[in-house]
């Protein structure tokens, strides 16, 4: 036993080899330009300065509603304690992803009887081009699957561990601790928590069962239904387009339609080019040989349920994130939303590979080949981390740079009140150091230069960003009232454009009855 452990632990130096090898290659030192990121940051370090849980980007600094308060306050602990960059905090995400696949080595080994597999199987999550992405960029999909894979693995340790009363084992806190803590990063752990439930009532250890069941309501329930909880989730899920609210709530039908296309996404191109991404380029526009992809990896990951320790809490964590994804707005379906899924679907894929490639090689040739069939796999998806490093190493894209370019002149030439209007408030607010709000979403030029007004704007930025709501709402009204806006900077290749918003021209013109052009 004791030489069994010590091999265990010389494979660790393997994990950290291989992590820093890959993590080095792909290391983007930029910032994301997916727009949450910056929303958290900001966030973050509005709790680091003392400013409690707000948005410093709106003058009013109002309560902030929208992202569960759990990833901005690992920032602001890692700001408090000195590391208050955006390349401190994407190598934070990095070390959980590292920790990750150490404790999945650990999980993986309770639940199969292969420690080579279990080794493998970890090891791959260092050699997966979207996890390792994820772990340079400042979101919160990378803790949420540090304080999943750490609850799983301390519920697995739990159950398993009964030389000592059960209220005397810290793994039963670990992991009390870990999902609901998971819960506040996304509230997407709500499915773990129910997966753990499941698991328990089935095992029928009713005291420790109704002791984590009252822990977790009581840790998760006063915020689920809060606006930045389920009562949220709640809302988006039943939206037509959770953009905009005006189309109303989905009706069956929509549900029908939204589950048809998700699963279409999800099941032809999304899984499987996170699960094997050496099939990505083919399937891309393939949905056939996408859809014949999709079903071996869901007949192989039955395969695997049906071999492993723990079927329970493992097919009811599958289920209920499916649930999830399956009726979840059309517009928000990517891999984003399943990365706390994709270590396990990798593995269980990998598991029932191993399973199916014995049976056969042992029938026809005698001999066991299923490790080899994983590793070859594995393998396959190095090569789609040169897309991941061509990422990292180009510069921002030219629409991107000027207006980041615009920013950084408003950060040296406006007063420090000065408020800007521009169509990414959070990213523009990172660079510039100003408060800045984002222009009303309307045809009518009036309603949106009263909403200026209003609000005190200084300035407006006119990007090439390429969003449609610039060409509809916000150029149409500078057009139609440019007296109201004399340019003050004019960058080309793409054009991006400053200009100060003269409220006392606008007003007085619109006093008059006019609107044209003077």
């Amino acid at each position: 036993m004791k030489e069994k452990t010590q091999n265990n632990q010389l494979l660790y130096p393997v994990f950290l080899v291989a992590f820093l090898i890959i993590y080095l290659y792909v290391f983007d030192s930029k910032l994301d330009l997916n727009g949450d990121n910056a929303s958290y940051f900001i966030l973050g370090k509005a709790l680091a300065d003392g400013l409690g849980y707000v948005s410093p980007v709106h003058p009013d600094m109002p309560p902030h509603s929208h992202f569960p308060i759990g990833y901005p306050l690992l920032i602001a602990g890692l700001m408090k304690m000195g590391i208050k960059s955006f390349v401190g905090i994407k190598i934070f995400n990095g070390i959980l992803l590292f920790a990750t696949g150490i404790m999945s080595f650990q999980l993986y080994r309770k639940l199969v009887s292969s420690n080579n597999l279990a080794f493998i199987g970890s090891l791959a999550i260092f050699f997966n081009p979207v996890l390792m992405r994820q772990a340079t960029i400042i979101m919160s999909e990378i803790p949420f699957l540090f304080f999943t894979t750490l609850g799983l693995f301390s519920y697995v340790k739990f159950i398993h561990s009964e030389t000592e009363p059960w209220y005397k084992r810290w793994s039963f806190y670990v992991m009390l601790f870990s999902l609901i803590y998971g819960f506040y990063l996304k509230t997407l752990g709500f499915v773990t928590i129910g997966a753990v439930g499941v698991s328990m009532l089935v095992r029928k250890n009713w005291p420790q069962t109704i002791t984590a069941g009252l822990v977790f309501l009581g840790g998760v329930g006063p915020s689920f239904f809060k606006s930045t909880g389920g009562s949220n989730y709640v809302g988006q899920l039943l939206a037509v387009n959770p953009y905009d609210k005006s189309l109303g709530t989905v009706g069956f039908s929509d549900l029908v339609d939204r589950a048809v296309e998700n699963i279409t996404k999800y099941g032809t191109n999304i899984i499987p080019s996170t699960v094997v991404p050496f099939v990505q380029e083919s399937i891309k526009e393939n949905t056939f040989l996408g859809g014949v992809v999709g079903l071996i990896i869901l007949a192989l990951i039955v395969i695997a349920i049906r071999a492993i320790k723990e079927k329970w809490l493992m097919t009811a964590f599958f289920l209920f994130t499916a649930f999830v994804l399956v009726f979840w707005p059309q517009v928000w379906s990517s891999s984003r939303f399943m990365i706390h899924l994709v270590p396990l679907f990798m593995f269980m894929t990998f598991f029932g590979l191993f399973i199916a490639v014995n049976k056969l090689s042992q029938k026809y040739i005698k001999k066991e080949w299923g490790i080899a069939a994983v590793v070859i796999v594995v393998l396959l998806g190095l090569p789609g981390m040169q897309f991941q490093n061509l990422r990292a190493e180009s510069d921002y894209p030219p629409q991107f740079k000027q207006y980041f370019r615009v920013a950084e002149w408003c950060k040296q030439n406006t007063p420090q009140d000065a408020l800007i209007i521009a169509r990414k408030p959070n990213m523009f607010y990172l660079f510039a150091d100003r408060h800045v709000l984002k222009y009303k979403f309307t045809r009518d030029d009036i309603a949106l230069l009263d909403d200026f007004v209003e609000n005190g704007a200084d300035y407006v930025v006119l990007e090439s960003l390429g969003y449609g709501s610039t060409y509809q709402y916000l150029l149409p009204a500078i057009k139609k009232h440019s007296y109201a806006f004399p340019r003050v900077l004019n960058y080309q290749n793409p054009p991006t454009m400053l200009f100060q918003f003269n409220a006392q021209a606008y007003i007085q013109n619109r006093n008059s009855g006019s609107t044209q052009n003077q």
